[in-house]
């Protein structure tokens, strides 16, 4: 039985259980001391059907009867920890301080059998299927993990939103969207599908409401720099630079290290006509990241059009000096002129 179809069925004895507690006292037959003998344990089936069995396992310290697959494998199940970990290794943009323990969770999963593998195994390894552009091995890890129906609501939540940013990368841009709907009904705290709800209005330029997606993001997760980044470029592209200004420096003292940001704020510089500014900004981009393309790219006309002022000032020297010796040999001349004359 599902584990959703559980909690159900114990919401409805604790219902059932109340309402006769209710008549009882309302038709006499019982009196408030025996309806609070029935409130205690209506309290703790619903308390139950809150939690419910993965996370009361957990509580309890107690791990579930093994699942044996078709070739008798046991279904590998994850820790509290465990999932906690899983989840953030899942991000669009996890911490770099993780990629060690990302990389033994995922060795750990991948060496599992898929009759072993758990709902966050699947996760992890649809994600990296996602990042290395296997949309296809992605979407197969994805649905196998939805198939399991995973007790803890954030695992599916994420589920459902990997689905849909593989989605997104197939003209299937709806599916997506109601992906990333699904996934913050299941768990209203996750920032991420937020994010990309922002991504998709500012595709379509539908401005207001990718800044609105942008700004929830940022504020179910004010650690995170990309919804900064993300609502930064969106005020950009509707040319509202001092916004957009203010938000990329925003970026820069949560991460100074953000080459993007640097290299955004070179193109805000550059559309104002400050071009030295852009200029140092484009650099620090690739002092950071040296073979950042598009800072590479911003840079290079401004060195081109220096490198072209610095000759054409160095050609009006030379004329300059030219037009001053011609002058010299003028006036020498003049002056032989003049002492052939008073000679005569």
């Amino acid at each position: 039985m599902r584990e959703s179809q559980i909690q159900i069925i114990t919401f409805a004895f604790a219902a059932t259980l109340l309402l006769a507690g209710i008549v009882l006292v309302w038709t006499g037959h019982a009196g408030f001391a025996a309806l609070f003998a029935i409130f205690i344990p209506a309290f703790i089936l619903v308390l139950a059907g809150i939690l419910g069995p993965s996370r009361i396992k957990d509580l309890l310290g107690k791990r579930p009867a093994p699942a044996p697959g078709p070739q008798g494998g046991e279904r590998h199940y994850a820790s509290e920890l465990e999932r906690n970990l899983c989840l953030i290794i899942a991000d669009d943009f996890p911490p770099p301080s993780l990629t060690k323990d990302g990389q033994s969770y995922a060795r750990a999963a991948e060496n599992r059998s898929d009759e072993q593998r758990s709902p966050g195994d699947y996760l992890i390894l649809a994600t990296l299927a996602w990042r290395s552009k296997q949309f296809e091995h992605a979407l197969k890890y994805v649905f196998s993990g939805l198939n399991l129906e995973p007790g803890d609501r954030r695992v599916k939540a994420y589920l459902r939103h990997r689905l849909g940013t593989i989605l997104q990368t197939m003209p299937v841009e709806e599916t997506a969207v109601r992906c990333y709907h699904e996934a913050i009904k299941l768990n209203p705290q996750f920032s991420w599908p937020h994010n990309s709800l922002g991504l998709t209005f500012r595709y379509h330029k539908n401005f207001a409401e990718a800044d609105k997606e942008f700004q929830e993001a940022i504020r179910l997760y004010p650690e995170n720099t990309r919804p900064y980044y993300n609502l930064a470029v969106s005020y950009f592209m509707q040319k509202r630079f001092p916004d957009a200004e203010k938000k990329f420096r925003e970026i820069l003292q949560m991460d100074p290290q953000c080459y993007r940001a640097h290299n955004r704020l070179g193109m805000i510089h550059l559309e104002q006509g400050r071009t030295d500014k852009a200029e140092e900004a484009f650099r620090e981009a690739l002092k950071i990241e040296p073979g950042y393309a598009k800072a590479q790219k911003n840079l290079l006309p401004l060195l081109q059009e220096k490198e072209k002022k610095a000759e054409e000032q160095k050609q009006r020297e030379l004329e300059r000096e030219k037009a001053r010796e011609k002058e010299i040999q003028r006036e020498k001349e003049r002056a032989k002129e003049k002492e052939k004359e008073k000679k005569k």
